[in-house]
């Protein structure tokens, strides 16, 4: 690995654990901010006359919400504890392909996204599975701790998201051998992606509420009657 190459991964890293803890950020505070901005929304419902009241209510059963906000984090863990993962991962499947990604050469020689993904989860979950966490013996904070990173690790596989499973293998302290040009383009990849999902919860009518000052707070409120209801909310 050149000089060069090592430093601007490094960079990268650096950059995609900050872009990322701002995508959290955003995901987890969406949820309180469209419970709050509904909340809001419906003391403005109550100033109206009743008569107003009830045709605007006839008016929201047909139309959709205007702000289709992605997962949250707990939404997504809560899939998982449905079993979306845990029930089609048993350790006899874990075991066998560990054993078959052996036989894919990591580093340099494999440039195919598709099987590096697969090697590294395939290295997490031998480590981090919740089964073999107790097989062995580890403390219920260790067992849950585990339990979270397999479940991250589950998230970025199903997603594609390379840097999320090499920061998850680091964090495990796996070797996941020497950075390559193509560990950087998927790293910028992923930055990318995951600017968008940032941007995509910016935009949101909730957050905008949420974020902004009263001023901004009155114009979110009175977009969103625009766009449910199609109603120009009067002004005081």
């Amino acid at each position: 690995m050149s000089k060069q190459l090592k430093l601007k991964f490094k960079k990268l890293l650096k950059k995609a654990d900050f872009i990322h803890a701002d995508l959290e950020y955003h995901e987890e505070l969406v949820g309180e901010a469209k419970q709050l901005f509904h909340k809001a929304a419906q003391e403005w419902l109550a100033k109206l006359p009743a008569e107003e009241r009830e045709k605007l209510r006839e008016i929201s059963m047909t139309q959709q919400e205007p702000d289709q906000e992605p997962p949250t984090n707990e939404e997504e863990e809560s899939r998982l504890d449905a079993g979306e993962f845990n029930d089609c991962m048993s350790l006899v499947e874990i075991e066998k392909g560990l054993e078959e990604e052996e036989e894919i050469p990591s580093g340099p020689q494999n440039t195919d996204k598709e099987k590096e993904l697969k090697r590294l989860f395939y290295r997490i979950a031998g480590k981090s599975h919740p089964d073999k966490a107790v097989a062995r013996g580890a403390t219920k904070e260790e067992i849950k701790r585990l339990e979270c990173l397999f479940r991250k690790a589950a998230r970025a596989h199903k997603s594609g998201n390379w840097y999320g499973l090499y920061s998850i293998a680091a964090d495990l302290g796996l070797d996941v051998g020497p950075a390559t040009g193509d560990h950087v383009e998927w790293v910028e990849e992923d930055i990318r992606q995951a600017l968008g999902a940032i941007a995509r919860v910016a935009h949101l009518i909730v957050w905008v509420w949420y974020t902004g000052d009263d001023i901004t707070k009155d114009s979110a409120l009175r977009s969103y009657f625009l766009q449910v209801y199609g109603y120009d909310y009067p002004r005081d």
